[in-house]
């Protein structure tokens, strides 16, 4: 591959991070982050920090030899987690480990959620950092750890800068981890793998879940059984991944864990219990509240039916990041949406691509058929998905800062129903040519009911979208933008295709059903 004429300008800032004693080709480091977004469609963002790893591994730097990112200079000021701000603070915070999740990233020792009095944050333990291990429930002191954001959410990273001091006295035991309750309310349309009886390993200060009768920290153990239900709950707008504990999972199915040990003993087969737990659960309207832990809602009340109250606090709020809405959208009329803006100069104000229908979306909920999925990356994973919906083709990217969404990508068996939410990126070609993808948050396989009702819902919304498009219609602050004008602008949109699309989308849906009866008779 030939080198560019120019050198983009995230390598050539990339280059003059390295120190001056080392001698990096600012011209290998644009050829190498050119590949990788031109030929392997990384996001830039992502394309730096994969060539930052690879020059570091090469020239056998550690991060924080990186000009400006070097947390050596004395220890970081002692902080609590609600005042992290941004990423590239360094810090240090005492904290108690909430939870500890799996990790199949080999540059990563652990990852997990820690808390103070003020809040939670995640946290990530890189190998290079040769830190002791952490367990749930522990408090540490975490020493000159760095702050890190992405899809909106911060996060601190405990690099070779880093120190991890246990914790011992009275007053650690005692730590509470402060969270605010929000709510949710909607329809179930997914029971997630790794619901219903499950087996955990009693070993002390240990509660990860049996993979085959075995602990990735203990080996193989005799698990102790528990009930849970990990869910998604859709309410017409965005999807929430929810999670049931043993106590919540009986209130929700009227199934006791006795009662589920002893249908899974009758049939030799523990999946009866998930299999029981969907069809009673599965299209059911709930509304939950509770915690927001990693990436679920972590429920201690739930009513059937929406019963939210007017002044809750939802998981789309500033309790959990203050996330935009996932919008729904079809595969035609989201890789259409080419052009992208921000409505504030700040450093970081959300980038929100332009749909041709005249609605900005920052964050898209997606449902559709995963067809394929491959590993582009290089020095290190880059899964690409295909997902296939009734109008043309989704492409979905995740590699290690993803780590939750490529386990499910390098895991799963195509074909499959799969919910994405995750973010819209745009990035431009050699050939000046724009093309569209999603960076997710999360991945769950659904089943075919999922998929109708994401396509029902989203042919609605869409259909609300074109009729009340007018770009006439003056906005009513002067504050507000006309994303119907931007959108005649930008794309001068042809509605009746979009219109055609949505009727093509419902044919399909009705087609599906059609074949489904015929297959029961």
């Amino acid at each position: 591959m030939a080198v560019a004429n120019s050198i983009p300008d995230e390598a050539a800032e990339l280059a003059d991070q390295f120190p001056d004693d080392v001698d990096v080709d600012e011209a290998e480091i644009a050829e190498r982050f050119s590949m990788l977004v031109d030929e392997y469609r990384v996001p830039k963002d992502e394309a730096v920090r994969t060539t930052r790893n690879y020059f570091l591994d090469a020239y056998g730097l550690e991060y924080d030899d990186l000009d400006g990112q070097s947390g050596s200079n004395g220890p970081a000021d002692d902080r609590e987690i609600a005042t992290v701000e941004g990423p590239n603070e360094w810090l240090s915070v005492t904290a108690k480990v909430v939870q500890l999740w799996d990790n199949d990233v080999d540059s990563i020792a652990q990852v997990g959620l820690i808390g103070d009095e003020t809040g939670t944050i995640k946290v990530t333990v890189w190998e290079s950092a040769d830190a002791p291990t952490i367990e749930e429930d522990g408090v540490y002191r975490f020493e000159n750890v760095v702050s890190d954001e992405y899809q909106d959410r911060l996060s601190v990273q405990v690099n070779s800068a880093s120190d991890i001091v246990p914790v011992d006295d009275e007053d650690a035991a005692d730590l509470e981890v402060g969270s605010t309750d929000v709510e949710a309310a909607g329809a179930v349309v997914a029971v997630q793998p790794g619901s219903g009886l499950v087996k955990r390993c009693p070993g002390e200060d240990c509660t990860r879940v049996l993979q085959n009768g075995r602990c990735s920290e203990h080996g193989e153990v005799d698990g102790e059984f528990d009930l849970r239900v990990k869910a998604v709950i859709d309410d017409g707008q965005t999807a929430y991944d929810v999670l049931f504990n043993q106590e919540a999972t009986e209130d929700l199915t009227g199934i006791t864990i006795e009662e589920a040990k002893q249908m899974a003993m009758d049939a030799l087969d523990t999946s009866v219990v998930a299999d029981a737990v969907e069809e009673e659960i599965l299209g059911h309207s709930y509304t939950v509240s509770g915690p927001v832990i990693g990436n679920y809602l972590v429920v201690n009340d739930c009513e059937e039916g929406n019963t939210l109250s007017e002044d809750a606090v939802s998981p789309g709020s500033a309790a959990n990041g203050d996330r935009e809405v996932a919008k729904r959208v079809f595969a035609e009329e989201f890789n259409n949406a080419t052009s992208t803006f921000t409505e504030s100069d700040e450093d970081r104000a959300p980038v929100y691509s332009l749909l041709p229908s005249g609605e900005k979306a920052n964050r898209v909920f997606v449902v559709g058929t995963l067809t394929e999925t491959t590993d582009v990356g290089n020095d290190s994973e880059y899964w690409q998905a295909r997902i296939v919906g009734p109008t043309g083709t989704f492409f979905a990217y995740a590699g290690q800062y993803q780590p939750e969404a490529a386990s499910v990508l390098r895991n799963a068996e195509a074909p499959a129903y799969v919910a994405v939410v995750g973010k819209a990126r745009t990035y431009e070609t050699d050939d000046g040519d724009v093309n569209v993808s999603i960076r997710p948050e999360s991945i769950n396989i659904v089943d075919g009911e999922g998929r109708d009702a994401w396509v029902a819902e989203t042919a609605e919304q869409t259909k609300a979208r074109l009729e009340a498009f007018d770009p006439d219609d003056p906005t009513e602050n002067d504050d507000e933008r006309n994303y119907d004008a931007m959108a005649v602008d930008l794309y001068d949109p042809d509605l009746d295709a979009y219109e055609a699309m949505v009727s093509n989308a419902l044919d399909d849906l009705e087609a599906g059903e059609i074949n489904e009866g015929e297959d029961d008779e």
